[in-house]
């Protein structure tokens, strides 16, 4: 279907959409980049909005670039504000991670992709100053920067192949990949 702004009709707040992703309870998560999140509940047809507010548990900002639903867990990436995390059940953003990166390097702070492997595995991809290619380790709440993919490649896009190699589509460097377990990398 096409869904459009229309008042009064509970509609899809935003004009520019930028990411979409599903959840495992029939749910699309649509992120824009200029009103938040829009849940969209496939069954019943209805939008909710999610969007910054100043409030405790919203998200920071209302441009979303990076977006993943996990188990229970949705993964934003508002512009410039690093990574937040919230709980799909109760809607509210439960972690905020301000600043990407290791703690020895320039920490970025703008995710603008996210990417979960078949082993699990999360990457996040971030832009513009100290942009590269980060594994989050969800137990110990850090990042570890990806060597294989240079710093300051600006990781649009993330993909995992058939064969195990992590992709990253940059905006002028072109495709670099690497495989987490021989180490082989390459443009």
């Amino acid at each position: 279907g096409k869904y459009y702004l229309q008042a009064g009709v509970n509609p899809i707040s935003g004009d520019a959409v930028r990411e979409i992703c599903a959840d495992n309870n029939n749910n699309l998560w649509i992120g824009t980049e200029d009103a938040g999140i829009n849940q969209l509940n496939l069954a019943t047809g209805k939008f909710t909005n999610y969007t910054a507010t100043g409030k405790k548990g919203a998200i920071s900002y209302p441009n979303v670039h990076g977006l993943l639903a996990f188990n229970h867990q949705l993964f934003i990436g508002p512009f410039l504000q690093g990574l937040e995390i919230m709980d799909i059940r109760t809607g509210k953003v439960t972690e905020r991670f301000k600043l990407i990166g290791d703690k020895n390097e320039t920490p970025g702070d703008f995710v603008i992709s996210v990417y979960l492997t078949r082993d699990s595995a999360l990457y996040v991809g971030t832009a513009y100053h100290a942009s590269g290619l980060f594994l989050f380790d969800e137990k110990r709440k850090t990042f570890k920067r990806i060597k294989e993919i240079p710093l300051n490649s600006y990781v649009f896009d993330i993909l995992e192949d058939s064969k195990g190699n992590i992709w990253t589509g940059s905006v002028t460097q072109g495709a670099y990949y690497y495989h987490p377990k021989t180490g082989k990398h390459g443009n």
